[in-house]
Parts: C-alpha cells; sequence; structure tokens
C-alpha cells in the first residue's frame, strides 16, 4: 500500500504541475459499507489532499447528494443520468469512461456552480453592509 500511494501522489504532483488548477474538487465520503475499502479510499483522499495542499492548491468536498443536484438536478439521481448530464453539460460526444473520471467532472462542474453562487452571495452581502 505505502507503494502505491506514493505512485498516487507523484502522479496527482505531475498532473497539477502540468495543468495548474486553481482549485480541485473531491466528493465527500460520508459512507462505505467494506471496512477495507473504507480505510484505503481514506489513505488515497488524503495523499491527493496532501499533494494539492503541497501545491497551494485549495481543496473543496461536496456531498455526493449535493453533486448529483448540481449536475441532474436530483440530489438522488442515478450515476446513469449523472454521466448523461455531464456529457450534456460539457458538450461531449460520449459519455465519460470510466466512471470515476464522469464523477470527477461532475465533482468539478458542482464546484464551478456553487462557488459562482457563493460569490453571488458574497458581493450581494458586502454591497448591502456597504449601503448601511
Amino acid at each position: 500500500m505505502p507503494e502505491t500511494l506514493h505512485r498516487i501522489y507523484i502522479k496527482i504532483e505531475s498532473i497539477i504541475a502540468e495543468f495548474k488548477p486553481d482549485v480541485m474538487a473531491l466528493e465527500a465520503v460520508f459512507y462505505a459499507q467494506n471496512v477495507r475499502s473504507a480505510i484505503r479510499l481514506g489513505a488515497v483522499r488524503g495523499v491527493v489532499m496532501l499533494a494539492a495542499r503541497s501545491s497551494e492548491v485549495p481543496v473543496f468536498e461536496h456531498a455526493a447528494t449535493e453533486i448529483k443536484l448540481a449536475v441532474a438536478g436530483f440530489g438522488r439521481a442515478s450515476k446513469e443520468s449523472v454521466q448523461k448530464m455531464v456529457k450534456v453539460a460539457l458538450g461531449l460526444k460520449e459519455v465519460p469512461t470510466p466512471n470515476d473520471a464522469a464523477d470527477a467532472l461532475a465533482a468539478a462542474i458542482c464546484h464551478l456552480n456553487t462557488a459562482k453562487l457563493r460569490e453571488k452571495i458574497s458581493s450581494s452581502v458586502g454591497k448591502r453592509m456597504s449601503v448601511k
């Protein structure tokens, strides 16, 4: 496992160096049926977050229901519905594969949409505060 985590860290660092993202959006994990899988997923998530932090890329987490709502319009949407909406939203010819790629793109779309909303709210609150 340590070698795998190290390879993931190096790959994420490489991707960050190549694409220079402003932020990283991840799906927040809150439930896992298999304890062993949950522990491995937690380790991988930690390595990914560490690579982002080491490169000074802020990390934002969004709940699965929040991502589904932002992309498909329904917080309990099926994986297939989310994949189709990612395809439509990004103007792709095919549904992204593997499934994890569609999930990652959905998290990015969600973050972009919620960031715009947070910015509008912040701007609106700031304007009201300066009027008083």
